[in-house]
Parts: structure tokens; C-alpha cells; sequence
């Protein structure tokens, strides 16, 4: 993705998303993390997530 659309306030390590830049910045637009019923941070997740062409590890 573009740096210039690069969100220095997401800290994001998920090199296999679209919206991943090499710095571990975010660069969505809008970010939707979720479910809304999550109790824990490890029961959310980032449904922004779109996999990268070429993705290592995710389902297609």
C-alpha cells in the first residue's frame, strides 16, 4: 500500500494483509476490529484483514 495513506497509529504486524506497510503501520482507511461481544483482546480480531495476493498463511 501507498505510505501515503499509512496510519502511524495502528501499530499492525500482520505482514500478509493488503493494508500492511514495512513499517508495521496500518494504511485502511477505517479500521473495524470485532466481534462487539469480545471480553478479552484476544477474543478480537480485525475485520478490516484483506489478504495480500501471495498470502503465506491465510485461507483463500
Amino acid at each position: 500500500m501507498s505510505k501515503e495513506n499509512e496510519n502511524n497509529c495502528i501499530d499492525c504486524t500482520c505482514c500478509d494483509c493488503v493494508y500492511h506497510c514495512a513499517d508495521n503501520c496500518c494504511s485502511a482507511e477505517k479500521v473495524h476490529v470485532g466481534p462487539e461481544n469480545a471480553a478479552t483482546s484476544a477474543e478480537t480480531v480485525c475485520i478490516t484483514f484483506r489478504p495480500r495476493n501471495g498470502c503465506r498463511h491465510c485461507k483463500p
